[in-house]
């Protein structure tokens, strides 16, 4: 007669004879060929002998021990909740987070295969089910000293508030997908996910969101069940494992695989997809995890550093004054992949360095071409369009010199589940935006969310892209189609342009037309199971045309009451950022490279070369300018990647307190200067 501990829940005594098991005070395997490979696991009534065809082994027998669940759970209270307003970290939501508890072995939840809680109705997934366990109550009001008291059952807006009978103890860790346990007299339920938590469950237990990691570290988050037989639930009832699938992942690790960032996490989500008992929502959750990982591994896949010549492939023209350029490298190799938004800084082959956004999207991991669509400008004094020579000098086959795609102003599709998108464009500023709209169809994480996409132009002759958009809209998945509300309005409409057929309204961008577009509340149903409302206010909006342009829409959306950190935008006239001098020549001194270059003001590099006031060449473009490579990222003074020391003079725009500087927004204000490139 051997006795051995078991090391899952409490401590128990299994009577062993040679090859032949009885069990003990609890319930054990039917048969035992190989413990390792036992899925599911049968469970069978106390006394019960069952004989293994072979003698097992001590190590075999820790690992069978292991998988053997003594412990029973008892219901200490059940809930049920419908969805009402709440007002979230200053937000109105709709959620059924408030629970309130049923603690008398009178009260009862209804629990039924196709609606789950009888007169539960949650607002955002789609688990019939939802349970958490005593002990977690006391280990978190201890930790976030939160008075127990504060807190009771069904705090944490479960249906159930399991805890072990006699002292035992299970968690999230001891629950894999597929179990099966009785509750009650008739009830069957099947552990089919786990919670994720939110921002509602942070401001429920009155913390800030940066908790939400700590919590899901812990992976004591609770337990989702579907419902497989029917049955009545009430406080005192008790629970029993009537089938384990040991092989299956364990609710705690669902819960902390859903916030490791790590991309070494992608096969185990690719397992985690495969299990069929796995819950809907979190299904949803783990493709768009699996989604963002592949958006990080393709940032900036086959990016260079310095110039690289590309051949003009064809050049389409779209407007009177606005050209398609289409680029390919001459080297043969894969292009860098970009984000839409993005621009390409171009070297023209008389010197003249400029700077123009991707008009296209195509795709993402594997771009065949570049396209680069500009508006034609009048040159300046002293001042050369660059524009103006890639309309009237540039030709197919034309070689330039091309950077790596950069800026910050992109399309943010890094959020697990976006809200609304409002895309507001004028004139040559479509062209970054027609790229967010492509990938908005097309991207995994976009194309389930709503946007609205306002574009103004003078009319119809001048409004780029109308055709292009028109079939994109119509050739589009209709699904992610339907996610997109068109608005364009002519300032001064032709006598061929049709009100509700070219354009919806007749005049600028006013700030009562984006109040009527913008205030009302929309919805978003990103796991597709409950639309939630949100207020209209609550949109990321994307703004891009003219500095005057910039200014007006954002003054605008602050006023209807648009959150600044909400609001994105660039303008073709990026004067603004750039630093002033009132010097005409600077002695520029490149340490590192051992060279130097003369600058002299009055060298435009206008994005849009539209006529505005010129500026000054940056210190990176006068460097690039002088045949140097120095790195950078936006080119817009917000990334920092092209910091670097001075060593002596002055600098006007990018000065860091340490006394770095970012060169893509300074400008020299001293006669002579020196840095480290």
């Amino acid at each position: 007669m051997q006795f051995h501990k078991l090391c899952f829940g409490r401590v128990r005594m299994l009577r062993s004879s040679g090859s032949v098991f009885r069990t003990a005070a609890f319930p054990t395997l039917a048969s035992c060929p190989k413990t390792t490979a036992i899925t599911p696991v049968k469970w069978v009534p106390l006394n019960t002998y069952i004989h293994l065809s072979a003698p097992l082994p001590f190590a075999a027998f820790q690992v069978f021990c292991t998988i053997l669940s003594p412990c029973t759970m008892e219901v200490v209270a059940v809930s049920y909740a419908q969805p009402r307003w709440h007002t979230i970290h200053g937000k109105k939501e709709f959620t059924s987070i408030i629970h309130e508890p049923l603690t008398s072995k009178e009260d009862l939840i209804n629990v039924t295969v196709r609606d789950g809680v009888d007169e539960n109705k949650p607002a955002a997934h789609n688990a019939q089910i939802y349970a958490y366990f005593a002990q977690h109550y006391d280990y978190w009001t201890e930790t976030l000293n939160v008075n127990r008291a504060e807190w009771g059952w069904c705090h944490w807006c479960e249906n159930i508030t399991f805890r072990c009978d006699e002292g035992g103890i299970l968690a999230e860790k001891d629950f894999n997908l597929g179990d099966v346990w009785h509750v009650g007299k008739t009830a069957r339920l099947q552990v089919c996910g786990s919670r994720v938590p939110c921002h509602k469950l942070s401001w429920r237990c009155g913390q800030k969101d940066k908790w939400i990691k700590e919590l899901a570290d812990t992976g004591l988050c609770g337990v989702y069940f579907k419902v497989l037989t029917e049955g009545e639930i009430h406080p005192g009832d008790h629970a029993t494992l009537l089938e384990k699938f040991p092989t299956s992942l364990d609710c705690a690790t669902i819960t902390k695989l859903a916030f490791d960032a790590s991309v070494k996490t992608k096969d185990t989500l690719n397992i985690l997809l495969a299990d069929p008992n796995l819950l809907y929502m979190n299904r949803a959750i783990f493709q768009r995890k699996l989604s963002s990982m592949n958006d990080q591994l393709l940032l900036g896949k086959n990016s260079w550093t310095g110039w690289r010549s590309f051949r003009l492939l064809k050049i389409v023209s779209e407007t009177n004054d606005v050209k398609s350029f289409y680029l390919t490298p001459t080297d043969g190799r894969p292009l860098a992949t970009y984000i839409p938004g993005q621009f390409l800084t171009v070297q023209l082959p008389n010197g003249i360095v400029r700077s123009w956004s991707i008009s296209d999207w195509i795709t993402y991991d594997d771009p065949k071409y570049y396209r680069l669509s500009i508006k034609k400008a009048a040159s300046q004094p002293n001042a050369p369009s660059g524009s103006a020579w890639m309309h009237d000098e540039c030709t197919e086959n034309t070689i330039l010199q091309i950077r790596s795609p950069a800026g910050a102003f992109t399309l943010d599709w890094t959020p697990m589940f976006a809200g609304r998108q409002i895309y507001i464009s004028a004139g040559i500023g479509i062209t970054p935006v027609l790229a967010m709209l492509k990938a908005h169809l097309t991207h995994p994480a976009m194309k389930i969310t709503p946007a609205i996409w306002i574009q103004t132009s003078r009319n119809g002759q001048s409004h780029t892209f109308q055709k292009e958009i028109e079939n994109l809209l119509r050739d589009a998945d209709p699904e992610a189609a339907s996610m997109i509300k068109m608005v364009t309005t002519f300032s001064s409409p032709g006598a061929e342009d049709q009100l509700g057929q070219h354009y919806q309204h007749k005049g600028r961008i006013t700030e009562q037309l984006l109040k009527d577009l913008i205030l009302p509340p929309y919805f978003v149903d990103p796991v597709k199971i409950t639309p939630i409302e949100i207020e209209g206010q609550f949109s990321t909006v994307y703004i891009c045309g003219s500095t005057s342009f910039e200014k007006e829409m954002k003054s605008y959306l602050q006023s209807i009451g648009v959150p600044e950190f909400m609001i994105r935008s660039e303008s073709f006239s990026p004067g603004a950022i750039i630093g002033e001098t009132s010097i005409s020549k600077s002695y520029i001194t490149f340490s590192k490279s051992q060279c130097s270059t003369i600058w002299r003001k009055g060298a435009a590099n206008d994005k849009q070369d539209n006529g505005s006031s010129v500026r000054a060449l940056t210190l990176l473009e006068a460097a690039e300018m002088a045949g140097l490579t120095p790195g950078y990222g936006c080119r817009a003074g917000t990334c920092g990647a092209c910091t670097v020391k001075l060593r002596s003079g002055q600098v006007s725009g990018g000065m860091e307190p340490n006394g770095d500087v970012k060169i893509c927004v300074a400008v020299p204000a001293s006669a002579k200067i020196e840095i480290e490139v």
